[in-house]
């Protein structure tokens, strides 16, 4: 069998993070001019803060702490992009969890391949060995993951009333053919 050109494999989680990077990055553009509103509305704050900390001694300890809870309010705001975006970043986590755990195949002789390109994203993970070829699509939920028949379903953690159950997970019985390589 031969191949038509050689696979390269990429980093596991390494488009995750590349998309978590674009996101978080389009946002903070996106909220640039909240964040100077937030600046503007904090600066006298701060100013009358540190005005009565220099005027008054009794209240420097209490001053500067207000200060710092200020500041690190607005680093905090900025460095914290909506969750649907550091979803891209427990993915990519999800996916280097997986690569360690397929570390101690390659030792016995099997090929891993991350992160390479698919028609709909890209496919996490691909391993080739004795057993067999295996896709991986790595996922890092919260909550505990049972199996009803050939069905995995995953009871989040946060709402115990909701679940992820995909409509994919039909599993075959026994391997496929595939018509073609």
């Amino acid at each position: 069998m031969a191949m038509r050109g050689a696979v390269k494999s990429g980093v596991a989680g390494g488009s995750a993070e590349r998309k978590y990077a674009d996101l978080t990055k389009a946002w903070r553009r996106r909220m640039r001019s909240r964040f100077l509103l937030l600046t503007l509305g904090l600066a006298p704050v701060v100013g009358l803060l540190v005005f009565a900390g220099v005027r008054w001694e009794s209240l420097r300890w209490t001053s500067g702490f207000l200060v710092g809870c200020v500041f690190a309010f607005f680093v905090i705001a900025r460095m914290s992009p909506p969750a649907w975006i550091e979803n891209w970043q427990d993915g990519a986590l999800g996916e280097q969890w997986t690569a360690k755990s397929l570390r101690p195949l390659e030792a016995r002789g099997w090929i891993i391949l991350h992160d390479l390109p698919g028609d709909r994203g890209n496919l996490d993970h691909v391993v080739v060995g004795p057993g067999g070829v295996f896709l991986l699509d790595s996922k890092r939920w919260r909550g505990s993951a049972t199996g009803s028949g050939d069905i995995p379903t995953v009871q989040k953690v946060q709402d115990h009333h909701r679940s992820y159950r995909p409509g994919w997970a039909r599993y075959p019985k026994r391997p496929s053919r595939a018509s073609h390589v």
